[in-house]
């Protein structure tokens, strides 16, 4: 039972892995269209294309270990119509399983220790010496700030430096933008890529994970423009940007090191939403379930 259990976290940390490693590398094939597509619908995409991997190994194990699942996606072979699993089961699997599935584990733990226990520790404390308005809490601080704070139950923190400094149109301009954080639960999204891309090691994973920071910043960016115009929310980020010090790395702000490209996007028209770029991660997932037959038959020749 060890050694089953072994082989087949084995497979599947290494599929994940080995997938992960793929897309990657297929990544800037599709960044351009990606990053210069609808900000809303390509923030989306870009999600889903980091879950392939992981959804993709699950399907490609299951297909070796479990028949009932393999009889959707390997072409029939079994004698007398009697089908076993396939999947290779070695009691040498044990110590590199182990080895594999710590650093996995490894990984996860420094994503919840970066993304998500300091958020909720954060949102306490904000929370505390806030002040509630209609809408947002405000912070008794002289810096300029605004974000978003919390992952399940987000909540919105302006300065009294911001609220002092800025324009009444500005400051409904900057709750337009953190209410699109609040109601996108990009707090919650950011965490859930993290935690997709954690067996590729940092410096594989950062590409993906600040494009997806940028396209929510972007698609909130438009939802604030459907009501002051992108002009005005550009003049905002500007604005802001140079008197805004860095946010909380695990909090959703308005300002950030993407202002540049987030006023380009804003002073260009719009891209309306694609769904061929849809159809692209569709061809991907069905052509991770195509493997599913040549690898069963691949791994079978070694059980």
């Amino acid at each position: 039972m060890i050694e089953w259990f072994a082989s087949v976290s084995l497979m599947l940390l290494g599929l994940w892995f080995a997938l992960a490693c793929l897309l990657r590398l297929c990544y800037p094939v599709i960044r351009s269209a990606v990053i210069g597509g609808h900000a809303p619908q390509a923030s989306l995409l870009l999600l889903l294309y980091s879950a392939v991997p992981l959804v993709g190994s699950v399907w490609l194990v299951s297909s070796l270990y479990w028949p009932d699942v393999a009889r959707w996606l390997v072409v029939e072979h079994c004698h007398s119509g009697l089908c076993r699993p396939h999947g290779p089961v070695n009691n040498l699997a044990i110590w590199p399983a182990l080895c594999v599935a710590l650093y996995v584990a490894w990984r996860l733990i420094q994503k919840i220790q970066q993304l998500y226990l300091p958020s909720q520790r954060l949102l306490k404390q904000l929370r505390f010496v806030g002040v509630r308005r209609q809408g947002f809490f405000e912070l008794p601080d002289s810096q300029v700030a605004a974000f978003t704070v919390g992952v399940w139950r987000p909540d919105i923190f302006l300065s009294s430096g911001l609220l002092e400094r800025c324009s009444e149109q500005d400051v409904v301009t900057v709750l337009a933008h953190e209410k699109a954080h609040q109601r996108r639960l990009d707090n919650l999204r950011r965490i859930l890529i993290g935690m997709l891309l954690a067996p590729l090691p940092q410096p594989m994973s950062r590409r993906l994970f600040d494009d997806h920071q940028l396209l929510c910043e972007k698609a909130c960016d438009q939802a604030a423009a459907d009501q002051a115009g992108p002009e005005s929310v550009a003049e905002v980020i500007v604005k802001l940007a140079r008197w805004q010090k860095a946010a909380p790395a695990h909090a959703s702000a308005f300002a950030d090191s993407h202002a540049r490209l987030r006023v380009e996007s804003l002073l260009a028209p719009f891209p309306k939403a694609n769904p061929g770029l849809f159809g692209l991660l569709a061809i991907t997932i069905v052509a991770l379930l195509w493997l599913a037959d040549p690898l069963h038959h691949l791994l079978e020749g070694w059980h």
